[in-house]
């Protein structure tokens, strides 16, 4: 029998890691840069509150978001750029929550396409709702509308208010708002898509291996990276067969009109295709053409209501305060689109002719599966 022999090597070998990002690339209202980060050191410094991960907060609404029956408003504010983390993050704030179905509060300029279908999907088997529009922490200020400072030591929640002027969810961001079991938003907020980038990199990792040779044949024992280097990174807005299908298949279980993803082909990354609020009804993409404060006030709201009609207090609710940002213009969505466009950025508002069909809205309890 031939002696077993304990042997150490370093190898080398190509890692390839391919990310699906649909993130837009501009500067517009009130300078919201976005960007797209696969890594960041701990200490770096967001210049912007949207450059920085998704985060998500539990707000409790203060004295003018409590209902006729002394029941005060609570949502999550879900804020920042989505990444491969966000899924899990917004995991954990749901058990925490136990089976409070609370709404939604988004603003995100978009990221991780795969991760933003991943949040829809726990979203609606949760059967929650989903509503773009800001929320600002009572003592924030709007640079920094969900400061630390501002919350509270043992749960990180706090008491805020909520708004819709210049709330945008571009990108991959409505892959989430699809996923609401109900979904909207106003005239005040932006909503827009456009092509998906592909990003693949190449990295050189050098491993640490060790494998004992027995009877003749290599056994590998154990196997560990010791270093990587960056060796290319390759883009494509060329959209895949298969994860075409796959997004009209999300889609569609969502209750959306697949138009939606010729929509977002027919824009470039550097492009938005701007969706207001009746185009998205149409489309399927929202289920009530509703402003923020109609959401969270609407508490739980039976589906043949709409969440205006189910908002009894909004008309006594005391309207948000003055440092949040005013509404953009008189009511006019083309107003948001405007201001988008003297930015610098090519905007597209028509849908194109394509037919388009009304679907009916899954059940809040149905779980979607592909």
């Amino acid at each position: 029998m031939a002696a077993d022999l304990d042997i150490l090597v370093i190898v080398e070998g190509i890692t390839v890691r391919r990310a699906i990002t649909s993130v837009s690339i501009f500067k517009a209202l009130a300078a919201l840069a976005v960007f797209v980060a696969v890594w960041m050191p701990s200490n770096f410094a967001f210049s912007n509150p949207l450059d920085a991960p998704m985060q998500f907060v539990l707000i409790h609404g203060d004295t003018a978001y409590c209902r006729p029956n002394g029941s005060c408003a609570a949502w999550i504010a879900a804020e920042g750029t989505i990444d491969q983390d966000t899924p899990g993050a917004l995991q954990r704030m749901l058990k925490n929550l136990g089976n409070q179905k609370l709404p939604i509060v988004i603003r995100s300029p978009g990221g991780n396409v795969n991760a933003a279908i991943e949040m829809g999907k726990s979203i609606r088997t949760h059967g929650l709702t989903v509503v773009v529009g800001g929320t600002r922490l009572d003592g924030c200020p709007t640079s920094e509308p969900l400061c630390g400072e501002a919350r509270k030591s043992f749960d990180g929640s706090g008491t805020g208010s909520v708004y819709s002027s210049g709330a945008i969810c571009f990108s991959a961001c409505p892959y989430v708002l699809a996923g609401g079991a109900r979904r909207a938003f106003d005239r005040y907020a932006v909503v827009g898509v456009h092509q998906i980038t592909f990003v693949c990199d190449e990295t050189m990792t050098r491993y640490l291996m060790r494998y004992r040779i027995v009877n003749g044949h290599k056994q590998i024992v154990s196997k560990r990276p010791v270093s990587s280097k960056f060796v290319d990174e390759r883009r494509s807005t060329k959209l895949p067969k298969a994860f075409r299908k796959k997004m009209i298949a999300y889609f569609e279980s969502m209750g959306v009109n697949k138009g939606i993803v010729d929509l977002a082909m027919s824009a470039s990354p550097a492009m938005i295709h701007a969706i207001d609020d009746q185009d998205a009804i149409k489309l399927g993409l929202t289920t009530d053409d509703a402003e923020p404060l109609e959401v969270v006030m609407a508490g739980t709201c039976p589906r043949e209501q709409s969440l205006p009609a189910c908002d009894s207090a909004a008309a006594n609710a005391v309207a948000p305060p003055a440092s949040t940002p005013n509404p953009v213009g008189p009511d006019d969505f083309s107003v948001s689109a405007a201001m988008l466009s003297a930015s610098g950025v090519e905007v597209q508002t028509s849908i194109p002719n394509t037919k388009l069909r009304q679907q009916p809205v899954p059940p809040q309890k149905w779980v979607p599966h592909w």
